[in-house]
Formats: structure tokens, sequence, C-alpha cells
């Protein structure tokens, strides 16, 4: 049973970088599921909302902005991969905004979506407790050598050590709640 007050099993996607997440939710939406990318969701938010921009701008100054306005991304990651409260502030930021939009988006195709399941991509299910509010969890892995071949910048390298830091933190402090399937 959904924990969800709607028709939709919530199936979260998972997965450290260049692992092949996308990949896998590429091939659920071939067969016409819907999927949902919280990672999009936090770009269009933080493009496009004033109140998150405005907090980003209060936490971490204006060096994270370019000078139009726009959110530097890679110099906010270069900051919040380096200070784990940093990033714990810009999380607690986003990932609140992130979760009613997804709810939002899920609750506008309960009157149009035929399926029974929708999958929700999101690198961070266990570290934002979004697993919480799904039904099940699939972590998609792949050897470092794959991963390695896809993601080579220096921040892409870092915020992979990040993940699989966490995903050791997770399984010491979460062990009676396995993902449901890994691939």
């Amino acid at each position: 049973m959904s924990k969800f007050p709607n028709r939709f099993l919530r199936v979260g996607i998972t997965g450290g970088i260049g692992s092949g997440k996308s990949t896998v939710c590429n091939l659920f939406a071939g067969l016409g599921r819907t999927v949902l990318s919280a990672d999009d969701i936090a770009r269009q938010l933080t493009d496009n909302s004033a109140q998150i921009k405005s907090s980003i701008r209060k936490t971490f100054g204006e060096k994270v902005f370019l000078p139009n306005g726009v959110l530097d991304r890679q110099a906010l990651a270069a900051i919040v991969f380096e200070n784990h409260s940093l990033r714990a502030k810009l999380d607690a930021l986003i990932h609140p905004h992130v979760f009613a939009a997804l709810d939002e988006a899920i609750d506008r195709l309960s009157l149009s979506d035929k399926s029974s399941y929708l999958l929700i991509e999101a690198a961070l299910i266990y570290e934002s407790g979004m697993d919480e509010k799904l039904d099940y969890v699939v972590v998609v892995h792949a050897d470092e050598e794959v991963t390695s071949s896809v993601c080579s910048s220096a921040t892409t390298q870092h915020a992979k050590r990040c993940w699989r830091g966490c995903m050791r933190k997770w399984i010491r402090n979460r062990r009676s709640s396995w993902p449901t399937s890994l691939l």
C-alpha cells in the first residue's frame, strides 16, 4: 500500500554519479511510465524561485551568483562539497521545496495518468529522508571503472567520494531499511 494519499506507488531510483540512474529511468519512460527527476525540479526551483535564491544568497553570499544574478552551480558545489554543515544548510533550503513540487506534480498526474506506479529519480533519496515517502527504492550501482569513464571532472570526482561516504554512513545508521532492490 502506498504511503501517499493517492493511488500511485512511488518507486525511487537512486545511485551514485554515473551509476546509470538516468539510463534506468529512460528505459521506464520508454515503456510509458512517468518519471519525475528531483534534480531537475531542484534546478528549476533554484533558477526560478526568488525565495530560494534569496535564501541561498543570505546563506552563501554573492560569490555563488554570476553577475547576471544566475546561480553559479559550480561555485556553490565547490563550497558545499568541502563543508558538510554548509551542504546540510543548502539541503535544508532546497529539499522541502523539492518535496512540495514533487507532491504537486504527482497530484496533477493523479487526474490524468493511467499507470499504477511512477518513478522518482533522486541522487539523495536516503540523505534527504525521501525514502520514508517512497514505497520502493531501487539503488542503481555500477563498478568504479564504469562510473570513472562517465565522470572525470574534479568536482564530479569529489561528489562521487561524498556520495560513497554518505552511503557508508547510511549503511551504518539504517541497516533496518535496506533498499527494496539493487541493480
